[in-house]
C-alpha cells in the first residue's frame, strides 16, 4: 500500500508537469469508483477498494504538491517586476558560481525600494562581472531591469531555473553592498573552507587538470574550458565533472574503509560516523540533486545494515524520490541530472546482476573489479543513453570501454586529492608534492577522454537533425529496453549460470 502511495505521488507530479489535468477527469474517476463499488461482489471490493483508493489519493496529493510549488504572480513577488527597472534589495544565497567570464549570484529577495517601497519574495539569478567580491550572505542592492528566463535552441533554461525557484534574471547591473556576511554562519564557514581549497587547486594545478578537479571533488565546472567538456561529453563521462550518485558513494566506500581497516570502527557502527561526514559533504558540494538521492539512498542503506533489515533497492529509490520531490516536486520534469541519476540507478536495479552473471569470464580481482564496473555501467548507460540522445542529441559507441577505462581510478583520485586538500591546509609547503598522484591519474583520465573524443566515427552528434522525432525515438528505445529487460530474466543463459551458482 505504501509503496502505492508513493509511486502514484510521484506520477501525479510527472503526468501533470507534462499534461494538466482538468477537475471533471477526477470526477469522471469518482464516478466509476462509485459504480464499481454498486456492480462489484464484495470479494472484488475488500481487494481492490483500499488500493484505488490509496493510489487515487497520492496521485491527487501529487498533483496538488506540484501545484503549490508554482509561486503567485502578484505584486509581493519579484518575478511581477520582471521587464522593469527597479531598485530592490536581497541576500546572496549559496556560493557564488563562477563562470568563464562571469559571476553568477542566485539573489533572494527581501524588498524594493524603488519606485515603491515594500518587502517582496522570489529570487533571481544576477550575473555581474567576474572579478567581483560578492559573497554568501551579503545584503545587496541592486538596481536594473529584470528579464523573464527564456528557452534557448539548444536548452530549456526557463525550466532549469524554475527547478531552482528562478523565475528572473538581472544581467551586469548597479550594486551596492549593504551589508557584508549576514547568512548562516555554519554554511559561511563551509563555504570558506571550500573557498580554500579552490585556491589551493587554481594556485597549485595546471590546467585543465585544475578545473576537472575542482569539478569531480568540489563540484566547480563553471570554469572548464568548452573543449575539455565536449571531450568528456562524446565519450560519454561527462557524469564524472557533476558531483552525482558515483562521487558519494565512493567518497562513503572510502570513508567506510577508513574506519574499518584504519580505526577498527565496527561496521555496525560506520552509520553514525558517515551520517555527518558525508551530510558535510553534500552540502560543501552545493547539495545537488544528484549528491541528496545518492546521499539518502546510501545511508539508508548502511543504517538498514546497522539495524539488521533486509535492504530493497527499488523500495529506497522510490521513497528517496518521494522524500526530494516532498521538497522540491519540479525536480522531476525540470532537472535533467535528476532524472538521469534516477534512470542509473533503475538501470543497475534491472540490469547489473543479469550483465554479471553474462559476463562472468571477465575477472573481478579484489582491487580492481572489473566485471562489476563493466556491468554496472553498461545497465546504467542502457538506461540513461534514449535520455542524453534527447537532451543532448549525442551517441557515443565507446562509453561503456571508456567507463571501464577510467572508473576503476576515480577512487583512488578522490583519496589523493583529499589528501592533498588536508595535506595543503595544514602544511601549505607540502602542496607541491601532495598533488602528484592526482595529477597523474586526472591527467590520464582527460588523455583518455581527449583520445577517444578525436576518434572519427566513435561518437556522433545528430544537433537538430531528430529534434521533431526525438521523443518518440526515446519511447521506442524505452520499449526496447523494457524487452530487453524480460528477455534477460528469460534467457537460458542467465538462467542457466543462476542454477550452476546454486549447485555451487
Amino acid at each position: 500500500m505504501i509503496f502505492c502511495f508513493l509511486i502514484f505521488f510521484i506520477l501525479g507530479i510527472g503526468i501533470v508537469s507534462f499534461l494538466p489535468i482538468p477537475f471533471f477527469v477526477y470526477l469522471i474517476f469518482l464516478f466509476f469508483l462509485i459504480i464499481f463499488c454498486l456492480v462489484a461482489s464484495r470479494e472484488l471490493i475488500k481487494k481492490f477498494l483500499p488500493l484505488m483508493i490509496v493510489c487515487f489519493v497520492g496521485f491527487s496529493l501529487g498533483t496538488i504538491r506540484l501545484n503549490l510549488s508554482y509561486p503567485p504572480i502578484d505584486g509581493n513577488r519579484l518575478s511581477f517586476y520582471n521587464e522593469k527597472k527597479i531598485v530592490w534589495q536581497g541576500k546572496v544565497r549559496g556560493e557564488p558560481e563562477e563562470k568563464l567570464n562571469k559571476i553568477d549570484l542566485e539573489v533572494e529577495a527581501m524588498k524594493i525600494i524603488a519606485p515603491i517601497e515594500k518587502e517582496i519574495k522570489g529570487k533571481a539569478l544576477v550575473s555581474v562581472p567576474f572579478y567581483s567580491d560578492y559573497q554568501y550572505g551579503d545584503i545587496l542592492t541592486i538596481e536594473g531591469k529584470l528579464q523573464a528566463p527564456a528557452k534557448l535552441e539548444s536548452f530549456d533554461y526557463q525550466s532549469y531555473l524554475a527547478a531552482k525557484d528562478i523565475y528572473s534574471l538581472s544581467y551586469y547591473p548597479k550594486i551596492e553592498i549593504f551589508k557584508r556576511s549576514e547568512g548562516n554562519l555554519f554554511l559561511d564557514k563551509i563555504l570558506k573552507l571550500k573557498d580554500k581549497i579552490k585556491n589551493l587547486i587554481e594556485k597549485n594545478f595546471t590546467e585543465p587538470q585544475g578545473s576537472l578537479i575542482s569539478a569531480i571533488f568540489l563540484g566547480e565546472k563553471g570554469l572548464i574550458p568548452a573543449e575539455v567538456k565536449e571531450f568528456f561529453s562524446l565519450t560519454g563521462i561527462a557524469h564524472l565533472l557533476a558531483v552525482s550518485g558515483l562521487h558519494i558513494v565512493t567518497l562513503m566506500s572510502i570513508f567506510s574503509f577508513i574506519l574499518i581497516e584504519v580505526f577498527l570502527v565496527s561496521r555496525r557502527k560506520t552509520f553514525y560516523f558517515l551520517l555527518p561526514l558525508v551530510s558535510l559533504y553534500i552540502i560543501f558540494v552545493g547539495s545537488p540533486a544528484s549528491a541528496l538521492r545518492a546521499g539518502i539512498m546510501g545511508l539508508v542503506l548502511v543504517f538498514s545494515e546497522t539495524i539488521g533489515k533486509k535492504r530493497d533497492q527499488l523500495n529506497l529509490l522510490v521513497f528517496t524520490a518521494f522524500i526530494l520531490l516532498l521538497f522540491n516536486p519540479k525536480l522531476l520534469c525540470f532537472d535533467i541530472g535528476f532524472q538521469l541519476s534516477f534512470l542509473a540507478v533503475l538501470g543497475i536495479y534491472f540490469l547489473n546482476q543479469d550483465f554479471e552473471r553474462l559476463f562472468s569470464r571477465i575477472p573481478n580481482l579484489k582491487y580492481w573489479p572489473l566485471r562489476s564496473y563493466f556491468s554496472v555501467t553498461l545497465s546504467a548507460q542502457i538506461f540513461i543513453f534514449p535520455l542524453i540522445l534527447y537532451y543532448f542529441g549525442n551517441l557515443s559507441l565507446g562509453t561503456p570501454l571508456v567507463n571501464i577505462l577510467v572508473l576503476p581510478f576515480l577512487p583512488l583520485l578522490m583519496s589523493f586529492i583529499f589528501v592533498f586538500a588536508l595535506g595543503a591546509l595544514i602544511l601549505p609547503f607540502l602542496a607541491k608534492i601532495l598533488l602528484w598522484p592526482a595529477w597523474i591519474i586526472i591527467t590520464y583520465i582527460f588523455v583518455v577522454a581527449r583520445f577517444f573524443a578525436r576518434l572519427r566515427y566513435f561518437s556522433f552528434s545528430f544537433g537538430n537533425l531528430l529534434m521533431n522525432w526525438r521523443i518518440y525515438l526515446v519511447i521506442f528505445l524505452y520499449f526496447l529496453i523494457v524487452l530487453l529487460v524480460f528477455k534477460l530474466k528469460k534467457s537460458p543463459l542467465v538462467s542457466g549460470t543462476t542454477k550452476l551458482e546454486n549447485r555451487k
